[in-house]
């Protein structure tokens, strides 16, 4: 759950203003306002994972009027809606408990994927969030998301992936 106060209001204005510096348009949804924009617009299929839960590694196919991402009351956080002007080019929902950062859900738009935005985009998120947070956590979807967060430094942790700047 996105808890807002005043050290969290602070994050995510420093975070809109870090992704607007890297040329991003950031809107900010409730889970019903994301799941209605994705129903009504033509860009569901460049978000699969979110619409459908499908990963690069599933044969799993899901309604978007059943995605989990969608419909259930635990990802009903803060939702990132960011753009270029023309696109959306990533949809990002984070949590907060504690001292700790949780990303529930990074997608990148299939448009715009293998082009590097993955690691600008989690680089200004890590670098901002080392002023408010001493972790951030997360879960990978499938074997491919796991190889990429352990390549960027994250580490296991029982059943999630973190990586911390504070003890």
């Amino acid at each position: 759950m996105w808890k807002k106060n005043s050290k969290n209001n602070q994050f995510v204005d420093e975070l809109i203003y870090g992704f607007e510096l890297l040329g991003y348009g950031i809107t900010i949804q409730t889970q019903q306002e994301l799941k209605s924009m994705l129903e009504n617009s033509e860009i569901t299929d460049n978000f699969p994972m979110i619409s459908y839960e499908q990963t690069m590694e599933s044969e799993f196919y899901s309604d978007i009027s059943e995605s989990h991402f969608l419909n259930s009351e635990s990802y009903n956080n803060l939702w990132l809606i960011c753009d270029n002007g023309d696109d959306v080019v990533f949809i990002l929902s984070l949590s907060s408990k504690h001292s700790k950062l949780i990303i529930d859900v990074f997608e990148i738009s299939t448009v715009y994927r293998n082009q590097g935005l993955s690691r600008l985009i989690l680089n200004t998120l890590e670098e901002i969030s080392k002023e408010f947070f001493n972790t951030i956590e997360l879960s990978a979807f499938d074997s491919k998301s796991f190889d990429f967060w352990t390549h960027i430094g994250y580490i296991e942790n029982n059943t999630k992936l973190i990586k911390i700047w504070k003890k």
